[in-house]
């Protein structure tokens, strides 16, 4: 009893250790928190400019600059290097010169395993040497995990890996090919995805692994404001797109053929005997430059698609908006997180007829074209869907990234 009594060994005594305790340690966290703010590149301290160094895949950034990928785009692939406005220091790949013999081993070893191996090791010092890495694809991603594992480093960056078309083909990966993609994903500090539908295939098959969405954003400054325009006779269709989840059938199946419209279509994978009789049909391969032109001629954009969970087709959706071009799109992807039914006129999956049906509403009514054109401009600008915007975020994220990196090395 007196050694209770002297050493105070009451509930009060045992809650003032707890409140003493909880204080020293956020003393110690604010002092942590003052030499991070400083910007001080010592031990458990965030740089006050973060070096990023966004990953491509091989030709993608040399196609992109020398004006090879048709598109609205800015001079640099998907604005990352805006992040230079945000604290950071962007660097992109380098592309090494290769041969015939070693472009087809690079390429054999990327179709065995699905991503750019040898790519990723003729970057290897810059991915090494940098804060946060960046990657635009699982191609990319995929490969500077499996580099980091290969080669062991006392400390790596952190790492950034956004999935595009992963998630839409993950059922149809064989299991070991999962069992692999699982292991090195698994590595990832943080795993982007462009919209909700891929975020829940996302959470299903890599519960373990942080995940967040990071919307697509466009080049903002491209835009022309919308104007009233009447439709031309015959109703001028658009229709463009390079990815596998295109539709074209559906789109030949509801234009092909009909005398009260004219169409156009930029494909990179059409069979050509879907249009071989559809004498309404032009196909036409426009670089950069005339897509302009091809905007200004149409009265509206189609875009056929197939389902998909990675928002396919937001890039010509995107593109008609800045140009003040309505849309119709098949409702799939997760789209409508990005545009309303105010502002899109979506049709179902596989319906050539409810295709056909949007597209003569909207060439009966001019008004309505015009303030779809409107509407989807202001939900642009209100939903900040730039290039900006985008790498405004990436930057925030590497920030935060560090920052948590920091803390638990302090």
């Amino acid at each position: 009893m007196k050694r209770f009594v002297r050493d105070d060994l009451t509930l009060r005594t045992y809650a003032l250790r707890y409140k003493w305790l909880v204080e020293e340690l956020v003393a110690q966290r604010n002092d942590r928190r003052e030499i991070s703010d400083s910007g001080l590149r010592a031990t458990g301290a965030v740089p006050e400019r973060i070096r990023v160094f966004v990953f491509l895949g091989h030709d993608f950034g040399t196609g992109w600059s020398h004006d090879e990928l048709p598109g609205i785009n800015e001079q640099l692939p998907y604005g990352y290097y805006h992040a230079e406005d945000n604290g950071c220091t962007v660097r992109y790949s380098v592309d090494a010169k290769e041969s015939r013999v070693t472009r087809f081993l690079r390429l054999g070893v990327r179709r065995l395993v699905g991503f750019d191996l040898l790519h990723a090791w003729r970057n290897r010092d810059a991915l090494f040497d940098t804060d946060v890495v960046w990657t635009h694809t699982e191609l990319e991603h995929l490969a500077v995990l499996a580099l980091w594992r290969l080669v062991p480093c006392q400390r790596r960056p952190k790492l950034i890996a956004q999935c595009i078309w992963l998630f839409d083909k993950w059922d149809r990966l064989s299991v070991n090919k999962r069992r692999i993609y699982i292991r090195l994903l698994s590595q990832a500090d943080v795993l982007t995805v462009q919209s909700s539908e891929g975020m829940k295939v996302a959470r299903r098959a890599l519960p373990a692994v942080r995940c967040r969405i990071n919307p697509y954003g466009t080049h903002m400054e491209a835009m022309v404001p919308a104007f009233f325009r009447p439709a031309h006779k015959p109703f001028r269709i658009l229709s463009l797109g390079r990815d596998m989840h295109r539709d074209w059938a559906t789109m030949v199946a509801a234009v092909g053929g009909w005398e009260a419209c004219e169409a156009r279509i930029g494909a990179r994978y059409l069979n050509r005997r879907l249009v071989r009789h559809a004498t309404n049909v032009e196909l036409v391969k426009p670089d950069s430059a005339q897509l302009q032109s091809l905007y200004d001629w149409a009265d509206v954009v189609v875009v056929a698609l197939k389902p998909n969970v990675h928002v396919s087709g937001i890039t010509v959706i995107t593109e008609a908006v800045l140009m003040g071009v309505p849309v119709v799109c098949t409702d799939t992807g997760g789209l409508r997180s990005y545009f309303s039914d105010d502002e899109i006129m979506y049709v179902p999956p596989n319906d050539a007829g409810a295709m056909r049906r949007a597209i003569a509403h909207l060439a009966a009514n001019d008004t309505l074209r015009f303030a779809m054109a409107q509407t989807a401009q202001a939900r642009l600008l209100r939903a900040d869907l730039s290039t900006r915007a985008r790498a405004r975020r990436m930057a925030e994220l590497s920030r935060e990234l560090l920052a948590e990196g920091s803390d638990a090395e302090a």
